[in-house]
């Protein structure tokens, strides 16, 4: 007892600000076969080059990081972010201001939305789409209006006409959400056109776009990206870009960026109450990308190039023609489709039991559609247990009468 009371005693219900949500705990958990990340594994993780960074950092920089750091985040770092933007994605125009350093991608989806929206606003996004971004709209009581998709992604005809049926009913979206390089989860990459297209009528129609470009690096079958949609011309204040350095090396390290336009980015500055970002992470990241960058991504590519294929080969020995999917040509993820009727969700604790985890289809749309799909990462695990898990995952699918025998 403490203070009279017996614990356990008081509903805390009642101080609730928002709708109780269950706590996302499988990222503590360790599964023999692991799918269902967006992360390299610790097979590929540079770690004498970290090691090397960071006693450099420690010895460079031990009067800064004996500080707290600075709300928009370290120089060092945010220096090493304009040069990727610049060099990789062709953007020009943001400047030191124009940055604004994160705790992961996630915070600056999370700080964007603090800015822009109150619940009941509307944005528009596509039909399936990273998980986070699905339960932070939900989370924050947003209208999600959804736009199908084909294999170069969201179709800009379709986009045209709900922008001009929201007009209509005098609504004007916050913003457009996109992953364009490539789209996680289902792979594509939107071609320049589209890119361009989105931008003309994000202008036509007043609202902004949300880039997110989290996936940028991983070119498995293609030389180059298309520019990023924040280096068109006239995207400066229209498009919000979002970026991290974690599929680089891994999501341990919480080194992510937003960029915008200096007013943009100021506002979202205000609501970062949380002290600065971890000043020695930014100043090891950037130590290792001043020295090592290039060459990382293409060393990282090569090895996922031969883990996509592994991951492929197994899906088609083990599941033959009752799996459908894209060979992606960059990014971490098959989007798998497997037969009519397939409930991939409720199959997933059943898996994980077993050891083999992955992520239904479902968890990417905000209406939770999408039961007869997977996500398969493939950057994490090794190519054996690729192989070994692809083969326990048909297995138990079959036990369970999810797939003929």
């Amino acid at each position: 007892m403490k203070g009279g009371e017996l614990m356990g005693s008081i509903d805390y219900s009642r101080f609730w600000t928002v709708p109780e949500r269950p706590v996302p705990t499988w990222q503590e958990e360790v599964f023999q076969y692991d799918f269902g990340g967006a992360n390299p594994g610790p097979d590929v993780m540079p770690i004498e080059e970290l090691a090397e960074a960071a006693r450099a950092v420690i010895h460079e920089e031990k009067e800064i990081i004996a500080r707290y750091p600075p709300t928009y985040g370290p120089v060092r770092t945010r220096e090493i972010i304009l040069h990727k933007m610049a060099a990789h994605r062709g953007m020009t125009w943001p400047t030191i201001t124009e940055v604004l350093t994160t705790n992961g991608s996630a915070q600056g989806i999370t700080l964007c939305l603090e800015t822009l929206t109150n619940p009941g606003d509307t944005i528009i996004t596509d039909r399936f789409f990273y998980q986070g971004a699905v339960r932070a709209f939900i989370a924050r009581e947003l209208r999600i209006v959804t736009i199908d998709r084909d294999e170069d992604g969201m179709r800009m005809d379709l986009l045209e006409q709900k922008l001009d049926e929201l007009k209509s009913e005098g609504v004007t979206p916050k913003f457009i959400y996109t992953i364009p390089s490539p789209q996680n989860p289902d792979g594509s990459i939107m071609p320049p056109d589209r890119r361009a297209k989105m931008l003309a009528l994000a202008q036509e129609y007043d609202t902004l776009i949300l880039e997110d470009d989290c996936y940028v690096d991983q070119m498995l079958d293609v030389d180059e990206m298309p520019p990023a949609i924040a280096s068109l011309d006239g995207a400066q204040e229209r498009v919000i870009y979002i970026a991290t350095f974690s599929k680089i090396l891994s999501p341990g390290v919480r080194v992510a960026w937003v960029a915008g336009d200096e007013r943009l980015i100021e506002r979202m500055a205000a609501y970062k109450q949380d002290v600065g970002n971890d000043y020695l992470s930014g100043l090891i990241v950037a130590k290792f990308m001043e020295d090592h960058m290039d060459a990382r991504i293409s060393h990282l590519n090569d090895r996922m190039r031969h883990k996509r294929n592994t991951m492929i080969a197994a899906l088609g020995e083990n599941f033959g023609p009752l799996v459908s999917m894209t060979v992606p040509k960059a990014g971490m993820f098959v989007w798998a489709e497997f037969p009519q009727g397939t409930d991939m969700q409720a199959l997933e604790p059943i898996t994980q039991e077993r050891g083999v985890r992955y992520l239904g289809g479902h968890q990417f749309s905000p209406t939770g559609e999408g039961s007869q799909r997977a996500r398969l990462n493939y950057s994490f695990p090794t190519p054996q247990e690729i192989q070994d898990g692809i083969g326990l995952l048909a297995n138990v699918m079959r036990e369970e009468g999810s797939l003929p025998d």
